[in-house]
């Protein structure tokens, strides 16, 4: 899976409009999520794989600075603690985080997407958790 990350100003209406532009072009939305740092904000989309080159080009000609990034998707108990392990186990093999989206509680478990500095060596450390990743 990859996920698509939207630099924007902080004003009324942002999300209103990235997600306007997706939705006018038949692009379904599996994830959304924002940070938002003064006056400037980052809105982080993930799409069908089939639909993530589509909605980069039709986010550029709308006017927004998107950009790309490979994200694992990973399943782990939701339960104090699971996620920690996973980022200590990153930390212990001097990994870096650098995206975390938990996109999914039910069922006694949590979906996390994830980007690091080294996504070969992330993904090898967390195969046995791995849902999917793009071009797998």
């Amino acid at each position: 899976m990859k996920q698509i990350t939207v630099n924007v100003e902080n004003e009324v209406g942002v999300i209103a409009g990235v997600t306007s532009v997706l939705s006018k072009n038949g692009i379904n939305i599996l994830s959304l999520s924002t940070e938002v740092m003064e006056d400037s904000g980052v809105i982080f989309i993930t799409t069908e794989d089939e639909d993530h080159d589509k909605a980069l080009w039709w986010l550029a000609d709308a006017g927004y600075k998107a950009m790309t990034d490979e994200t694992l998707v990973i399943t782990m108990p939701d339960e104090p603690g699971a996620l920690a392990k996973v980022a200590e186990r990153f930390r212990d093999h001097d990994i870096n985080i650098q995206s975390l989206h938990i996109i999914n509680r039910a069922h006694g478990h949590t979906t996390v997407s994830l980007s690091t500095d080294n996504q070969d060596k992330a993904r090898e450390l967390v195969k046995d958790q791995l849902v999917t990743t793009s071009g797998n």
